[in-house]
């Protein structure tokens, strides 16, 4: 995904406005379009309002529409950019079962994927970043690592003694496959992981030798991420 992309997700992730609003706004989309926008404006307010979080804004999804209607696009291509902002299985699953059923669906290696029970409610935008860096590390697996076992662990942690709820979700995922070779320069792959981590505040750790497969491990502010 491109920067601009981010930084749309990012905005959308951490507006503020209610499902209601959103219903609303776009609603007063359709008097100015033509009588087939009109149709296609109606259908995208019922495709895209199941699948939005409370804190998806008016402004922003309001632009995408506009600018995909201007562009002569339709339905599927909103519902495309919509999904790629916040993936419904997030709402649909939550993070452990959207990453689940992900890596179940296409690994062809042994993938588990470990939780403590009752993850704490977390910003759209971290659960976002989080199943987009967990998911793509999973990807390469599969097209990289030649492994037979790949293990997520999700967990929250505290970073310092002040706080008395967590500060930090941190994602680990580890193969055993063939490792990293350290004088290649990094994929874009890795780098997108990494520039989602950095985005909100966070760190992304690659951990790897030849041989002795690779670890990556991301750590997400969960309360004020960087926006």
């Amino acid at each position: 995904m491109t920067a601009g992309k981010q930084n749309v997700s990012l905005l959308v992730a951490n507006s503020s406005t209610t499902r209601p609003v959103l219903r609303s706004a776009l609603a007063g989309l359709i008097p100015p379009l033509s009588l087939v926008a009109a149709f296609i404006a109606a259908s995208i307010i019922g495709a895209l309002v199941p699948h939005m979080s409370e804190g998806v804004g008016v402004t922003i999804v309001t632009l995408i529409v506009l600018a995909a209607l201007a562009a002569g696009g339709g339905l599927w291509d909103v519902r495309r950019l919509i999904c790629e902002l916040r993936p419904p299985a997030l709402d649909e699953q939550g993070l452990v079962g959207a990453i689940q059923n992900f890596g179940f669906s296409i690994a062809d290696f042994r993938l588990d994927v470990t939780a403590p029970d009752g993850l704490p409610l977390l910003p759209a935008a971290v659960e976002v970043a989080a199943y987009r860096i967990a998911t793509e590390a999973i990807t390469n697996v599969i097209r990289h690592a030649h492994a037979t076992t790949c293990v997520v662990t999700i967990a929250t942690i505290k970073t310092s003694g002040v706080s008395e709820t967590p500060e930090v979700l941190r994602i680990a995922v580890i193969d055993d496959g063939i490792g990293i070779d350290s004088s290649h320069p990094i994929g874009v792959g890795l780098r997108s992981m990494r520039e989602r981590a950095e985005e909100l505040g966070g760190t992304l750790t690659i951990e790897s030798a030849i041989g002795k497969g690779t670890t990556i491990i991301a750590q997400l502010p969960i309360q004020n991420p960087k926006s």
